[in-house]
């Protein structure tokens, strides 16, 4: 049984092309494989962890500096 109706893909493709922008990302093997370890210990996906950092980093740029 399909777990979504063709109707439904053709929604949520609509609604992530309206709403999502996608980047695809180069990394060295060696960082890729420390993330990809760290992402298993904490259980979050890669997509949620770039996005934390890149909210993170943003947040620290719109700090006033002292």
């Amino acid at each position: 049984m399909a777990k979504y109706s063709e109707k439904q893909r053709q929604y949520a493709k609509k609604w992530d092309d309206k709403n999502l922008k996608r980047y695809s990302v180069a990394m060295p093997i060696a960082l890729a494989e420390k993330m990809e370890l760290y992402l298993e210990k904490t259980g979050m996906s890669k997509n949620g962890f770039i996005v934390s950092l890149v909210r993170e980093k943003m947040e620290q740029m719109e700090q006033p500096e002292e």
